[in-house]
């Protein structure tokens, strides 16, 4: 009796220890799914998205909503830098194909008017005022940063307008800091 009841602990850690290595190999799995195909954990370096995201922000990016819904003004986009694929940005949506754009006097027109609501960090889009309206070609975005004193985006001729194809996915949730954890407006 005492031999059975040993072999039956034996037989059942080991049973317990295979539970918890499957359970452990299945999430890994499920987690990395998650991360490669729907979303992923990504890190804001820099300030030219405050107030909404400060420097060394945790963030989760969607990766799969633009397959599903269209794209809207104002969602918070990271895309890959133009000519350094290894490199994201994270910025707003402010324009769309065919649209027409232009900064005077610090306001952002777009379609010959001012931005419903302007995200900005101070209410104005300074220092770069638009000598003349430029038109959003097709299959490409206008970006801004709501630090628009202090943000390399559309208005700078190194970034420019912004491919579809290089967009990753949308700003949806941030996890760190704690103390700002939540939804991305």
């Amino acid at each position: 009796m005492a031999a059975y009841r040993v072999r039956h602990r034996k037989s059942e850690s080991y049973h317990n220890i295979l539970f918890y290595v499957i359970t452990v190999v299945v999430s890994f799995v499920l987690v990395s799914g998650f991360l490669f195909f729907v979303g992923y954990r990504t890190v804001v370096n820099g300030e030219s998205m405050e107030p909404t995201l400060r420097d060394e922000d945790n963030v989760i990016v969607d990766k799969i909503s633009y397959r599903l819904h269209k794209e809207k003004r104002y969602d918070v986009i990271v895309f890959h830098k133009p000519e350094d694929e290894k490199t994201y940005l994270v910025k707003r949506l402010i324009g769309f194909p065919g649209e027409r754009i232009l900064i005077r006097d610090g306001i952002v027109y777009i379609n010959g008017k001012s931005l419903e609501k302007d995200t900005s960090l101070d209410g104005y889009t300074i220092p770069f005022d638009m000598e003349k309206e430029i038109t959003v070609p097709k299959n490409c975005y206008f970006v801004l940063g709501d630090n628009r004193y202090n943000s390399m985006d559309s208005r700078d001729h190194r970034i420019g307008f912004i491919s579809k194809d290089n967009v990753v996915g949308k700003v949806v949730f941030r996890i760190y800091p704690f103390s700002k954890f939540g939804k991305i407006q």
